[in-house]
């Protein structure tokens, strides 16, 4: 660890045990705007792991989180993407069942808006999938961020489209074409979805973006700058005890090659290039947002990552500026910011 992180871990740890960080009770904090000349990571009081966000038609910022904390999928809201509030989940009383079967989880939503829907996509793990050939993502949809959600039902099982692991959706609007990106630990696919993204398209085929069998890459992220398309990806399993971290490779098309730094295809075991890694107090940092971009035009992006010595509290949010080093994503020195002077422009 890092000198000075002892100092930031003892302060997280005063924060948590003075109940400022906590992973339980919805509405459990004021929601007063408030005009922010600095922030401290974890940001608020929410439990929001594998968090997808969007600013919503009313301004406000809205993430979405994987059912740990909250069964049914938390939704926080904020208006300057350092204090937030939960304020629902997207299933508060029945959790959606794809084919029937009996889920062992609802995990890392991603959150878009189609037309004048907002079209939520959720990964779905049955507990009788050992393979992962069960898994599968399904598909809500709302007239408003913070719902009521309605189920849209299954997109698709793992074993229908040929995606073992189909978890961690992502879905990519580009030229008028819906693409749903996915996968975990057997590669990292896309396939193409219907006009309204509530079905894959007749005759679409899944393409191979990155990984391979057993290289534990997930959590894919594409976004779309100075004329690169970013895929970012975590790698490992993001429990505490282990090395989880976030990384990059990028393409001139959507479908790619994505390459790394050193021009090396990552769809033929080419590792990609990690730029931030545990430390500041701070332990397996990763499954990020998309870039959200300030009126000042700095990037943003938030994630998840444990507090050092309190794995009881779960995956707390993270917010960090991403900078951008000869077109490559960056953050600080690599490791998680503990407490920043600049803060988003809104």
């Amino acid at each position: 660890m890092k000198k000075g992180s002892s100092i930031f871990s003892a302060a997280l740890l005063i924060a948590l045990a003075a109940g400022v960080i906590s992973c339980s009770g919805i509405n459990d904090q004021e929601e007063t705007p408030v005009v922010r000349t600095s922030f401290t990571n974890p940001v608020s009081a929410v439990c929001v792991p594998d968090p997808s966000v969007i600013q919503g038609d009313d301004g406000l910022f809205y993430a979405y989180g994987s059912g740990e904390a909250y069964d049914g999928m938390p939704i926080a809201r904020s208006h300057n993407l350092i204090d937030w509030t939960v304020v629902g989940e997207v299933f508060p009383v029945v959790h959606p069942k794809l084919d029937g079967a009996n889920t062992g989880g609802l995990w890392a939503p991603d959150i878009n808006k189609i037309g004048d829907k907002y079209v939520l996509y959720y990964a779905y793990a049955p507990s009788n999938s050992p393979e992962g050939w069960q898994h599968g993502i399904g598909v809500a949809t709302a007239d408003k961020p913070e719902g009521p959600w309605k189920d849209e039902g299954k997109l698709f099982i793992s074993g229908e489209v040929g995606i073992r692991w189909s978890i961690d959706p992502c879905l990519v609007q580009d030229g008028g074409r819906n693409w749903m990106v996915c996968g975990s630990y057997y590669g990292i696919w896309a396939i193409e979805l219907t006009e309204d993204g509530l079905k894959v398209k007749e005759g679409a085929e899944r393409i191979h973006l990155a990984g391979y069998d057993g290289y534990g890459l997930e959590a894919a992220k594409i976004c779309k700058k100075d004329g690169y398309y970013y895929l970012f990806l975590s790698e490992g399993a993001a429990e505490y005890e282990l090395h989880y971290k976030l990384g990059a490779a990028r393409s001139t098309s959507l479908l790619g090659p994505y390459l790394n730094k050193a021009g090396k295809d990552v769809a033929k075991g080419a590792p990609v290039d990690f730029f931030l890694a545990a430390g500041n107090g701070f332990r397996s940092p990763g499954h990020c947002s998309g870039i959200i971009t300030d009126k000042a035009g700095t990037d943003w992006i938030l994630y998840h990552a444990w507090v050092e010595g309190r794995q009881d509290v779960g995956r707390l949010l993270m917010l960090d500026r991403l900078t951008w080093v000869d077109g490559w994503p960056a953050i600080g020195n690599g490791v998680p910011t503990y407490e920043s002077s600049v803060v988003p422009a809104l």
